[in-house]
């Protein structure tokens, strides 16, 4: 569980929100981080919260959190040279300026966006997704069509603000159906391959 108190002084307990029946984004970010603010930018999350947030269906809670340990409150209102920009300008979601959740998260790196669902379902939706409000919504109302998958794939090397950017896929399933693979041609060619007994 994550428990404590955002920037404005309010108790933070992800899951009594999950308990309560919603839904829960955690975007953990840095202040310094390109990607991130492309993400924040986007705005999709102060867009999803006014749809299903407490003004709206109340079944989703959004929480930032600033997770590089040398930032602080000044780096979050750009006060510093350490941010590109007011991350609180605009955003009536909580945010939370604590690093200690990076181990407990498995934080690969930022940004990195995590919707859990009450059913403690966890998925990791990458930033790059940040135009198609559709998936979210979709993913949000817990919507599991046939064969819906959505996927990004990357091959730019600023994927993440770390040392290991490498290229990625992402593939999430939102439907009832399993995904399956399909052997890659390697194998197909193994096993092709009479046996040498």
């Amino acid at each position: 569980n994550i428990e404590t108190i955002d920037i404005n002084g309010k108790t933070v307990n992800i899951y009594a929100e999950l308990d309560a029946g919603r839904t829960v984004i955690l975007d953990v970010f840095a202040t310094w981080c390109g990607p991130c603010w492309s993400f924040y930018e986007s705005k999709v999350l102060e867009d999803l919260y006014r749809e299903f947030g407490p003004s709206g269906t109340n079944t989703l809670s959004i929480y930032g959190i600033e997770g590089d340990d040398e930032t602080t409150y000044e780096d979050l209102t750009n006060e510093t040279d350490y941010s590109f920009g007011d991350w609180t300008e605009g955003v009536e979601y909580s945010i939370i300026d604590d690093h200690t959740f990076n181990n407990l998260l498995k934080i690969p790196g930022f940004p990195t966006i995590y919707l859990i669902r009450p059913d403690r379902t966890l998925l990791e939706v990458p930033y790059t997704m940040k135009e198609d409000l559709a998936i979210w919504q979709s993913i949000l109302n817990g919507d599991k069509p046939d064969n819906a998958v959505f996927t990004d794939i990357n091959i730019s090397p600023r994927v993440f603000c770390n040392s290991n950017n490498l290229p990625y896929v992402s593939i999430v399933n939102i439907g009832s159906c399993l995904l399956y693979t399909s052997p890659s041609p390697r194998d197909r060619t193994r096993s092709r391959m009479p046996s040498s007994a």
